[in-house]
């Protein structure tokens, strides 16, 4: 495989074939979302109009990228041909002038210079539970396990249908980019506190996170550089200065892999919240507004880590055949970084740094909204927007949702409708049934046969009061205004 198409597979395969998990910002406003509200805003759980809320798992998936995609494809077809499935190669049947096969999902790049992103966000929701004291104060705990890739800036000279055609020996300007991807787990205590005002209740919320890194890899190219292609799949570079490092433990020995704590740190989420009082009726409340911020911390990787930065003022090259000898089943990686080391710096031991690097968390400032037409429709809208904190982050992606949604004591349903990074609109379905949960912001991605540059899950199964509410708004309690909340637990 040539050194153009390692750059096209690298961010897209990347993201098309791990676990990832969803914003689920359409189920996180239900107001039977319980300790999983917590996760948008730690001060919805103030909102929850049962005693108490027991998550026993969850699990979601977002892979999302702008830089390939298959033709026509989804889920579905994916899984009817998974014992036959062949993949072709657009560029492939371009140069050679032929039609792909009928059963055949041809894997094609996007056009244009526009800067490129990729992403992976998962998270495993272990068992969760939220207990509200009184009227007013609620605490919880969370357990939880996420895994993200992100790289939101590669540039757009790196597009499949740019760079490939591109002369060799031509220098161009490569900008600043970069990447992260870490795995980690969660364990958290919640508190809520809300205070009645004159005209509704305001409430806010707060979690406290310890966290345990199991791995972790990065890159920076943190000034422009002058680029150009070589003859038999190499490249040189002038003035680069790039900082790059990784935990070794699962690279090092991926047969044998036994995840390890690797690093570890803390981290918090706080959000507010008020709620209007209803005009009339039995709706919960008129309208409600928040603000957040998500995943302020970060990871000390300080076992099984190296770091490294390349810093070169003269022209370096690198010679694809340099690698050859290597095998990355069994060789060790670093052999690898020694000989890049080598080729640009002149010493297979200049580039290194440290044994150890920190990882910020996929910090964001989120704001919420939701209204109220009658006890059970409600529209909810949502904004969430990466905030840089720290120079190595995983970067989540911005997101905009809107969404009407049905919601009674026993049944769910929303329709949410979400825009990623401002150019990739989705139309998704959520559904929740007693206790289990199931959704998408993708629903193409499943049934529709079109363009396929991402798709995403979500389920999860919880418990709490069984009561079956079948009243108009399904158990909850009300406050008109101008009354005194009488505060019922179900």
């Amino acid at each position: 495989m040539t050194a153009t198409r390692i750059l096209a597979f690298f961010v897209f395969l990347s993201t098309s074939f791990q676990i990832a998990a969803q914003q689920n910002i359409e189920w996180r406003t239900d107001s039977y979302a319980g300790i999983n509200s917590i996760y948008l805003n730690p001060s919805f759980s103030s909102q929850f109009p049962l005693r108490w809320d027991l998550n026993l798992a969850g699990i979601g998936f977002l892979v999302e990228n702008n830089y390939a995609y298959f033709r026509k494809a989804s889920n579905l077809e994916f899984l009817r041909k998974r014992d036959n499935l062949e993949i072709q190669f657009a560029p492939d049947l371009q140069e050679s002038g032929t039609q792909p096969d009928p059963e055949a999902i041809v894997l094609d790049f996007y056009q244009g210079n526009q800067t490129r992103y990729a992403m992976i966000n998962q998270r495993l929701e272990g068992p969760s539970f939220l207990f509200k004291i009184d009227e007013y104060n609620s605490v919880g705990f969370f357990t939880g396990f996420r895994t993200m890739f992100s790289t939101q800036n590669v540039p757009g000279a790196f597009s499949y249908y740019t760079y490939d055609p591109f002369p060799l020996n031509t220098p161009f300007t490569v900008d600043k980019m970069d990447g992260t991807t870490m795995s980690w787990a969660e364990y958290g205590l919640h508190f809520s506190h809300s205070r009645e005002t004159s005209g509704g209740k305001v409430s806010f919320g707060i979690n406290l996170k310890l966290l345990r890194g199991y791995e972790a890899a990065y890159f920076d190219v943190t000034e422009p550089f002058e680029y150009t292609k070589l003859p038999n799949d190499s490249i040189s570079g002038s003035q680069a200065f790039i900082d790059f490092g990784l935990t070794t433990s699962l690279v090092n020995d991926a047969e044998n892999y036994k995840p390890a704590v690797n690093g570890g740190g803390i981290g918090f989420s706080i959000g507010a919240n008020y709620a209007a009082d209803a005009y009339d009726g039995d709706k919960p409340y008129e309208f409600r507004v928040g603000v957040s911020l998500l995943d302020i911390g970060s990871i000390r990787f300080s076992k099984n880590a190296t770091a490294h930065t390349i810093d070169t003022e003269s022209l370096a090259k690198v010679a694809g055949e340099d690698y050859s000898v290597l095998n990355f089943a069994e060789d060790d990686i670093n052999e690898a970084i020694r000989i890049f080391s080598n080729q640009v710096l002149g010493d297979p031991d200049a580039s290194f740094t440290g044994n150890e690097f920190g990882v910020f968390l996929p910090s964001a400032i989120s704001l919420q909204g939701d209204y109220a037409f009658t006890p059970n429709f409600f529209l909810s809208a949502a904004v969430i927007q990466r905030i840089p904190i720290g120079k190595i982050k995983v970067k989540r992606d911005n997101y905009f949702n809107v969404t009407p949604r049905f919601e009674h004591r026993w049944f769910g349903a929303g329709l949410p409708l979400s825009l990623y990074n401002w150019d990739n609109f989705k139309i998704g379905a959520t559904l929740r049934l007693a206790y289990l949960i199931i959704g998408t912001e993708n629903l193409g991605s499943w049934f529709s046969n079109a363009p396929y540059s991402g798709t995403d899950f979500y389920v999860a199964l919880k418990v709490n009061p069984f009561d079956l509410g079948f009243g108009s708004s399904g158990g909850r309690t009300k406050r008109k205004r101008g009354q005194v909340k009488c505060y019922d637990f179900n």
